[in-house]
């Protein structure tokens, strides 16, 4: 018989696994809560506080860390390096690589009244817990998750897996899947901002027609509401219907002509957590009551933006907790009633603010994300984006949805964001992809920087949305991403940083952002020059290496600029050039008997077009969800190619080993003979 895995255990203020020192100098006050099937909870015992701030030590043999911290209440940006002093105020997930080659990972947790992050406290990394409510004090309770493995890889669903089933948080994986994700949808946002009415809307939906880009869903964001302006800066909104003068049919006529005459298959509509920025006036819901208060962000927050309360003003008018529910019935019944099939809800971190005498920023956020939910499941079949949510409490409390906005906005005019846009979403990915989809937000098509998120977009496993002017359209573009009808080829899971990116910061650095994914069998990396200040140009090494679990075999990598194979057996790489701004994706099949399946070339995300893959007795089948080049590189010339069942004239490069034939628009059936 096997031993088991060696024991966590906490000796003289040290965290041990077995005979391995992982964190030392802990507090006294720290203590071994609770092993768990991968990792262990650490808790705490101490004097009765609303707020504990507690050393948590030096991690030993400390090589690099990335992490992901808050630079506002509502998002996180990941930062990397190699002391500990360097990480962040509001850090809310820390991986760090040690010296033997193991990793470390720190999480901390949100238990039914506070939440934790990590912090440096004269050199050291400290752990700071609060309610953001000072009537709401504990003495003891978990505070932090610590999982410690070979490979962050298969670390990061096997320590989600356990978590999830110790605090009771539901895995992606577990939570209802929306089909918004499927297919190519349009915002109004980056193309009107607020400005915004019936008549522009329709303008952009009929340049799109003109444009031939297969738009099947429409978002409705910001400007569509009735406002009322209020002190400093702050906006309530005023009465649940329409804003009369943009809208003057109400909602209803913009979403019947988005449906009836461009023939799109939904709409959905924004409004944030509390209605507005700054919540919902008295008398906008008849019967409900809202309380007016101060905003107070945690210590954290003001650290990092001292001015926060400046943007939306320093107030806040909401409803109370008990009356989420009620709030959400006049909204979302009146968004219903006028057609809308799925919405958008923005400043959901705006809660911690406001949280003071409701118990605590935990129990507020629980409140009110139930409601939400349970009101987008009974109404909008579990169609909803939650957006400036990336405090912890709201990435692990959601049960009923999945889909989460996991940066910043895309702000097409402040080109040094572009690469951080990418490098955020699949840092993002890594630890709270188990929990969440993220959304990578939306882009445009004709922007000098299209490509570089389109190419994001692909691996993002994601929504495709895209926020064009009418008249500024890239079809081609849009192409590489969905099939003549409008349906998105997208990766598998989230999108997550490659190895050699991991602990890097390739926005600063001069290393090559790489992304991988999988789809329809293959592996699928992307490559970004994401340092916008590093005019030179990048080069990186392109090995099956770049996804997990694929390093053993032997590919045919595929790369869609470049439109060419390269046969790679394992250790064998090819050198990848990037211009300023530029960007690479290669499709990485699995060479099976000599055959390597690429899928449709023209598409970023080539592989993902393969379904129903099955390959025995020297034929290989699959379902090929549209047309366009389909691509196979073999050692030898197939006896035999199928489409349909009808023979067909394969054109295979003996120089190449690449064989291809143009499919029309349409699903279709494959079958190569060797």
């Amino acid at each position: 018989m096997e031993p088991g895995p060696a024991p966590y255990q906490i000796t003289e203020q040290q965290l041990r696994l077995g005979a391995r020192t992982l964190i030392s100098g802990l507090d006294p006050a720290l203590n071994l809560s609770e092993p768990l099937a991968c990792g262990t909870i650490i808790g705490f015992q101490s004097d009765p506080r609303s707020r504990h701030r507690i050393v948590l030590g030096t991690i030993s043999s400390l090589t690099a860390f990335t992490a992901l911290h808050r630079t506002s209440p509502f998002w996180m940006v990941p930062s990397a390096g190699h002391d500990l002093a360097s990480v962040p105020l509001e850090t809310q997930w820390l991986l760090a690589s040690l010296s033997d080659g193991t990793c470390l990972m720190l999480a901390p947790l949100i238990s039914v009244n506070r939440r934790w992050t990590l912090e440096i406290e004269a050199g050291r990394l400290s752990l700071h817990g609060s309610a953001n409510d000072s009537a709401v004090v504990e003495s003891s309770g978990p505070a932090l998750f610590v999982a410690h493995g070979r490979d962050p890889y298969a670390l990061m669903p096997q320590a989600a897996a356990a978590l999830a089933n110790r605090m009771g948080y539901r895995l992606r994986a577990q939570k209802p899947r929306s089909a918004l994700s499927d297919t190519l949808g349009w915002c109004s946002f980056n193309a009107y901002y607020a400005d915004i009415s019936h008549d522009k809307i329709r303008a952009s939906l009929a340049a799109l027609r003109s444009a031939g880009i297969p738009t099947r869903w429409l978002l409705i964001d910001g400007g569509w509401q009735t406002a009322l302006r209020a002190g400093a800066n702050e906006e309530w909104l005023a009465a649940i219907p329409a804003d009369a003068r943009k809208f003057p049919g109400g909602l209803s006529q913009t979403i019947r002509m988005a449906k009836q005459e461009f023939g799109l298959d939904a709409v959905m509509v924004w409004h944030a957590l509390l209605g507005l920025p700054g919540g919902v006036a008295d008398g906008a819901v008849p019967g409900l009551p809202v309380t007016v208060k101060d905003r107070r962000q945690p210590p954290g927050i003001y650290a990092v933006q001292p001015t926060i309360d400046d943007w939306w003003g320093p107030r806040v008018s909401a409803p109370a907790a008990r009356d989420a529910g009620l709030f959400f019935d006049a909204l979302h019944g009146y968004l219903q009633e006028q057609g809308a099939d799925w919405i958008k809800v923005d400043f959901q971190s705006t809660l911690e603010s406001v949280c003071q005498g409701e118990g605590g920023r935990v129990a507020y956020d629980r409140a009110w994300r139930s409601a939400l939910e349970s009101s987008s499941s009974r109404r909008f079949a579990h169609g909803l984006i939650n957006c400036m949510s990336c405090s912890n409490e709201c990435l692990y409390l959601g049960r009923d949805s999945a889909l989460v906005r996991t940066s910043d906005d895309y702000y097409p005019n402040r080109p040094a964001m572009h690469g951080l846009h990418l490098h955020t979403n699949a840092q993002m990915g890594m630890w709270y992809g188990e929990f969440i989809q993220p959304d990578w937000d939306m882009f445009q098509s004709a922007h000098p920087y299209a490509g570089f998120h389109a190419a994001g977009r692909a691996l993002s496993g994601g929504p495709v949305l895209i926020t064009d002017e009418p008249g500024k359209h890239d079809p081609g573009l849009i192409r590489r991403l969905v099939l003549a009808d409008g349906r998105a080829l997208l990766a598998d899971h989230p999108g997550r940083p490659s190895p050699e990116s991991l602990y890097a910061d390739p926005t600063r650095s001069s290393k090559v952002l790489k992304i991988f994914n999988r789809a329809g069998g293959a592996g699928v990396v992307g490559m970004f020059h994401a340092n916008h200040a590093q005019l030179l140009t990048l080069e990186t090494a392109l090995s099956s290496r770049d996804v997990p679990g694929m390093a053993d075999q032997e590919v045919v990598a595929f790369l869609h600029q470049a439109q060419r194979p390269v046969r790679l057996r394992p250790g064998q790489s090819i050198p990848v050039r990037l211009a300023h701004a530029g960007h690479e994706t290669a499709v990485l099949a699995p060479v099976v008997d000599g055959l390597a399946v690429l899928g449709l070339g023209d598409r970023y995300c080539a592989s993902a077009a393969l379904h129903e893959q099955e390959d025995a007795h020297g034929t290989y089948r699959a379902r090929i969800a549209g047309g366009g080049p389909l691509l196979a590189w073999s050692e030898r010339q197939p006896r035999r190619v199928q489409v349909d069942g009808q023979a067909v004239d394969w054109h295979w490069d003996a120089r190449t080993g690449l064989g291809s034939i143009t499919l029309d628009e349409q699903p279709h059936a494959i079958e190569i003979q060797r």
